[in-house]
């Protein structure tokens, strides 16, 4: 596999040390901060996560994605997903040598075995599933925890929150009082949303396949965020942190900042950061590059899936207003512009004589064109 390009990078966090083999086709080591509640998801270029059916498809070419998978996995404490994502994903483990296999003796000695925290109230799960095999938490209700009893294997435990529906405040709240202090979500679409509306999620790390996945009514076809409307005027807005690139395939990473006057869990402190990281203060690097963007094929991918928590949260949360952040500025002699071939989402970096304006502008329209 090349090694993942990259456009973008500000660098904040501790580094992991990562083995030299993985941070050369990652293109640096991964610095992420020691108490962070971080969230992973592929989507197409129209938005759609999960599929009714087989997921096949949706990474197309984007095979370093089980690599990015593979070294968020490795950063974990813990790996929290909805029940919905549990039961779609059958046989799936979540680990880093799971979904990366291809490199699984790099992981060795190196990455953590992260637990695996299933968010179901109900308690209707299959205890005979390969994830509950090895160490694992649920977090249910009462009425969860009593349907659930002791069928799950030795090693897994039961954390019972309360008669109601658990918010995503109190999943988070019973992950760190368990000592999980770096948390990775894995989905599905609707855990993502309460995670967001909650103001708890601090960042997204997001593979954009080049692909126009098309939606019906009724079809089951889910977007980045369900169960929560965060817009108009209520929405999370990301400061772009990091882009890599794989042929036509895009990894980026957003940061999201607590609501003004609201420090909370989700607030990112960018100093202490720098400090923690020996005085580093982050810098941006943009790689230039006249290369157009390959052409992808299918491929396969590990769902996000439908339903994810769903049900397990309330509808409604109270939030505060939020203005986006920081822009990017783009050097002044590069530019993004669209490419002719809208099935594969293909666009090209090129050489501009343009000013600041107009090319934080072009920027700005691509980079949200790409995700939408």
């Amino acid at each position: 596999m090349e090694p993942l390009q990259v456009l973008v990078e500000e660098s904040a966090g501790d580094p992991l040390g990562m083995p030299p083999q993985l941070a050369q086709l990652y293109g640096t080591d991964l610095r992420v901060r020691s108490d962070l509640l971080y969230a992973n998801m592929i989507c197409s270029l129209d938005g759609v996560v999960a599929l009714a059916g087989p997921m096949e498809v949706l990474r197309g070419h984007c095979s370093s994605d089980r690599l990015v998978m593979g070294l968020l996995r490795a950063a974990a404490e813990a790996v929290v997903i909805g029940a919905g994502t549990l039961r779609a994903s059958g046989r799936h483990r979540w680990t880093a040598e799971f979904i990366d296999p291809e490199r699984k003796q790099l992981y060795a000695g190196w990455a953590r075995h992260p637990v695996l925290a299933v968010v179901s109230a109900s308690g209707e799960l299959d205890p005979s599933l390969p994830a509950f095999q090895e160490r694992a938490l649920v977090l249910t209700t009462q009425a969860g925890a009593a349907r659930l009893g002791s069928r799950l294997p030795e090693g897994c435990r039961v954390i019972a929150l309360g008669s109601d529906r658990p918010t995503a405040r109190q999943l988070l709240r019973a992950l760190r009082a368990e000592g999980h202090q770096r948390i990775l979500a894995e989905g599905g679409p609707t855990l993502l949303g309460h995670f967001l509306a909650e103001e708890l999620l601090e960042e997204l790390f997001l593979t954009i396949s080049p692909s126009i996945a098309g939606r019906r009514r009724g079809d089951g076809r889910l977007g980045l965020v369900e169960g929560a409307h965060l817009l108009p005027g209520q929405g999370r807005w990301g400061r772009l942190w990091s882009l890599r690139r794989q042929g036509s395939c895009l990894y980026a990473r957003y940061a999201f900042d607590a609501p003004s006057g609201q420090p909370g869990p989700s607030r990112i402190d960018r100093s202490s950061t720098a400090s923690q990281a020996g005085g580093h203060r982050p810098a941006l690097a943009l790689a230039s590059t006249s290369a157009a963007l390959e052409r992808p094929a299918p491929g396969s991918r590990t769902p996000p899936t439908p339903g994810g928590a769903s049900g397990s949260f309330p509808d409604s949360h109270r939030l505060s207003r939020q203005r986006p952040r920081d822009r990017l500025e783009v050097p002044a002699r590069h530019s993004l512009e669209p490419g002719g071939d809208r099935g594969v989402g293909s666009h090209r970096l090129r050489q501009a004589r343009a000013g600041p304006g107009m090319v934080t502008q072009a920027w700005e329209h691509w980079r949200a064109s790409s995700i939408l």
